[in-house]
């Protein structure tokens, strides 16, 4: 309740009060203020190959305190107000702290600017490679719903389908096998690592409707995995992954890479929307705005419109969002 008491653009006041009042006790390596690491070690000294990841930042445009409610009936905490509740992602900020506090082994990312492009995360790829490259997993909460083991984040696989599915039956253990792989991720800070650290995921932690004024979250399901998370020996889990080599996924449309990591040309590929569904849609206008804009000024007015959009535009995605 209080973590979701506080509204937290990237790098605001109350954002930074957060920061004091629930991560600076665990008294945390920051790495130039993009991330704060927390390390447990297993009992026998050793160091463990397990990152976890969640983000400190929101989406709300201003900062502050903010009033929270929750239905006892659903179980669910909600505001009124017409802004986000900001469990995206203080669930998974409060999944990571009750494990630090189990004494889990792993190193536990709070990344900062997830949600300004996943800036911290970027930052720590391009300026600290040789500290990812010790891990062989890294696990973020950050996930909407309640069942999602992610396979793929935008346009291409981030785990190993073999380590998906032992997560989701060491997750369902002792429950009613309520997580399954999922290859319809879209982004989140360990899309940064997947060159890197061979298995990258992101786990369902009971949200809903994020960024948006309708975003709730559902406690039970935040237990649930809370739970199960304790009980896991993640540095168990299978490493399948090669992340030396990059395996795009497979859309009825066209195989498409990813814009995160590198430009691609708008007409290498079929230029058409019909045959995409409606999370492939979101996908792209999330992952590539640009193309994505292309791609419905070409369906709306034709080849010709579509040639001189793409020559007037920049490749800048932020003047699309």
């Amino acid at each position: 309740h209080d973590m979701l008491s506080y509204k937290r653009p990237h790098g605001s006041k109350s954002e930074a009060q957060w920061i004091e009042d629930f991560i600076m006790p665990y008294d945390p390596t920051n790495l130039d203020d993009m991330a704060l690491i927390i390390t447990v070690m297993h009992p026998d000294g050793r160091v463990p190959r397990t990152l976890f990841s969640c983000h400190t930042d929101t989406v709300h445009r201003k900062d502050g305190r903010q009033r929270i409610k929750f239905n006892r009936t659903t179980q669910t905490y909600y505001k009124t107000d017409g802004e986000p509740l900001g469990a995206d992602d203080a669930a998974g900020a409060w999944v990571m702290l009750e494990m630090i506090d189990a004494g889990v082994p792993g190193c536990y990312f709070f990344h900062r600017a997830e949600e300004c492009g996943g800036l911290g995360s970027t930052h720590m790829a391009n300026n600290y490679p040789d500290i990812l490259h010790k891990f062989h997993r890294a696990v973020a909460f950050d996930r909407r719903g309640g069942t999602s083991v992610i396979t793929h984040q935008g346009w291409g696989r981030c785990c190993s389908d073999v380590f998906a599915q032992a997560l989701a039956d060491a997750l369902n253990e002792n429950d009613n096998n309520m997580f399954t792989p999922d290859d319809t991720g879209v982004f989140t800070d360990t899309a940064n690592y997947t060159e890197i650290i061979p298995e990258c995921t992101n786990l369902s932690c009971g949200y809903a409707n994020e960024h948006s004024g309708n975003e709730t979250l559902h406690v039970p399901t935040l237990f649930h995995l809370r739970d199960a998370c304790l009980t896991i020996d993640w540095d168990a889990l299978p490493t399948e992954r090669d992340p030396l080599v990059t395996e795009y996924k497979e859309y009825g449309w066209a195989t498409m890479p990813s814009t995160y990591n590198k430009q691609v040309k708008s007409n290498d590929y079929q230029r058409t929307l019909y045959d995409m569904t409606k999370a492939e849609m979101f996908d792209m206008a999330y992952t590539d705005p640009e193309t994505f804009v292309m791609l419905v000024r070409n369906e709306l007015f034709g080849e010709e419109a579509y040639d001189e959009a793409r020559d007037y535009y920049s490749y800048d995605a932020s003047i699309y969002k």
